[in-house]
Parts: C-alpha cells; structure tokens; sequence
C-alpha cells in the first residue's frame, strides 16, 4: 500500500491519505473546538466535500477556499467539524476546520 492508500476494517471505514493511523493514536486526538473524539472521515463524506469544493461551494473556518482536494481527513464525534489530513498529517486546527451540515 503506497502512500495516500486507504486501510481500513471495511468499505469505505477509512479515507485516502489517513494511512495505517494507529488506533492508540486516534484515541488521543480531540477536535480542537468541542474536545470531541474524532473518527476517519468515510470516503463518501470525503467525495462530497471535495465536490463541494470543486464547485466553490465551501471553505473553511477562516473564509478560505482550498487550492486541492482533500486526501484524507478525520470527523468530530459531534459530526459537525471536518479536519483535513494533508501528506497523512492531521491538520487539527481550529481555523482549518470545515463545518458539516447536519441533516
């Protein structure tokens, strides 16, 4: 599995570039604005993002738009907040964050 390769327990359990994150690591990350655990984002939550951003439609907490698509990224428990994984680095700030509608 090369860089940017999905490994999971199931279909579509884990996103392009979250690679082989180690459980014991995930437990210790939190969301930086609820301090909820976080969960890899599914691939369809990934795939709707990214066409989101590919329209324009979304940016991120602090009014900006991504120049890529997002490879990888990890959820609040809550739902609501997106964090993106860049190069299979968990980018866990708060300004960073895209807000998920809730349905």
């Amino acid at each position: 599995m090369g860089p940017g390769a999905a490994a999971g327990s199931g279909p579509g359990s884990a996103a392009l570039g979250v690679t082989r994150m180690d459980e014991g690591f995930l437990s210790l990350l939190r969301c930086p604005r609820t301090g909820a655990e976080l969960r890899i984002a599914e691939l369809e939550e990934l795939a709707a993002i990214n066409e989101s951003l590919g329209k324009g439609e979304l940016e991120n907490a602090a009014g900006r738009k991504p120049e890529r698509a997002i490879e990888g990224a990890l959820v609040s428990a809550c739902g609501r907040w997106l964090y993106p994984v860049l190069e299979g680095i968990p980018v866990l700030l708060v300004e960073e964050a895209f807000k998920l509608e809730k349905h």
